[in-house]
């Protein structure tokens, strides 16, 4: 029967292939055979894949080649083990002429993951005890199967989510990019020239209607460069240039002190611009992280003070902003509601875009932290001064 070293190696096979070479090497200890392979069945592709092969130096055939593939003449899912070996019907009679005695579907989770097939070296070999032995090597060779496949697909899928939140992040900058020049080239320079045409105006009135219509005029004049101000700093917002000219911690200091201007917290930046800097799309996520931990820590946490550190070492670069204020239970905000409060979808989601992973900290009135740490080995660095945006 399987021994303990047997069921810790394929529990622990990290790939299909590496799951069916510990299948091989164990069959042939415990069964007499000519040849074994394993194949996996990919519902996608509808079909059959060698992931490990094995045949004896006597043996009359050749090994199947891993990777090899046999088309399932029908649609294999869920439950359709029968109707998936019957499709196969290339594969399955490409196995009988190679002397096949043994085929064992592989199942879990009521579904067809793969097959077990091999020769037995003698008629005599086929016993009870061999028969049991071979279900039991399928039975947990289908687990293992099934496992190393679920775990790729969650990778492919969190590969995927991270791609999709990078693609998102760059196409909310452009879009923020496009609206900044907008502003500036367009909206900003109609306003500047409505203020200049009316402050014309006002200076050509007739004495005999300046007491009329000057206070109006002034009001106008007042109301126009009032929005002028707004734009501009809606146009700051929306894609700072300090940020392109000088780095994170620059902006970082930009935006705090307009931030404790509008909000009245108290804000303190420490730490050191790294040299080279950081690629634009690092340093873009990493600005927009700050912008909201701090903008959850005057909205939610009501802090009265905001510590922001920006710092490489040899291995990270960190981003850290930690505030005094009420906290939560930060063991929850998970849950759909507490993540949607806080805007922690967003950072999580900049974060993995950058390829950084973002860590929340907090405890109730033990205020909150927010970490952001990158590799240094993953990060694009610039040397590049001429970043700024359509100005």
């Amino acid at each position: 029967m399987p021994d303990l070293i047997w069921y810790q190696s394929i529990s622990t096979a990290r790939s299909p292939e590496e799951v069916g070479a510990v299948a091989l090497r164990h069959i042939r200890g415990l069964a007499p055979c000519c040849w074994v392979c394993v194949a996996v069945l990919d519902c996608a592709a509808q079909v059959f894949r060698i992931v490990a092969s094995w045949c004896d130096e006597g043996a009359s055939c050749a090994p199947i080649q891993p990777g090899r593939e046999y088309p399932v003449g029908c649609t294999a899912g869920a439950g359709e083990q029968i109707s998936a070996l019957r499709g196969a019907s290339q594969f399955v009679e490409h196995l009988r002429e190679r002397g096949m005695t043994e085929m064992l579907p592989l199942t879990a989770r009521g579904e067809l993951v793969g097959l077990l097939a091999l020769a037995l070296s003698s008629p005599e070999d086929r016993t009870d005890e061999a028969s049991s032995i071979l279900r039991e090597v399928a039975s947990w060779l289908a687990l293992a199967l099934d496992n190393v496949m679920l775990s790729h697909a969650v990778r492919k899928q969190r590969e995927q989510m991270h791609k999709l939140a990078a693609r998102m992040s760059e196409a909310q900058e452009t879009e923020r990019r496009r609206l900044a020049i907008e502003l500036h080239d367009r909206v900003g320079q109609n306003l500047t020239a409505l203020g200049i045409n009316l402050n014309i105006v006002r200076s050509l009135l007739p004495q005999d209607e300046m007491a009329r219509l000057r206070p109006k005029l002034d009001t106008a004049i007042a109301l126009l460069g009032e929005t002028i101000e707004r734009i501009r700093d809606l146009n700051s917002d929306l894609r700072p240039p300090v940020l392109d000219d000088y780095g994170v911690l620059v902006a970082l200091r930009w935006f705090c002190r307009r931030f404790t201007e509008r909000t009245g917290v108290e804000t303190v930046v420490e730490g050191r611009e790294p040299d080279p800097r950081l690629g634009q799309a690092a340093e873009i996520g990493l600005f927009r992280i700050a912008q909201e931990a701090l903008t959850n820590a005057a909205k939610h946490a009501h802090a009265k003070l905001v510590v922001v550190r920006y710092e490489q070492d040899r291995d990270m670069v960190r981003l850290m902003i930690a505030d005094d204020g009420v906290g939560f239970d930060a063991s929850s905000y998970r849950s759909n509601e507490q993540r949607a409060g806080w805007g922690l979808i967003g950072m999580q989601e900049r974060a993995a875009a950058i390829g950084g992973h973002l860590r929340i900290e907090s405890a109730s009135g033990a205020g909150t932290r927010v970490l952001v740490e990158i590799p240094v080995a993953i990060l694009r660095w610039t040397h590049d001064d001429s970043r700024s945006v359509g100005r």
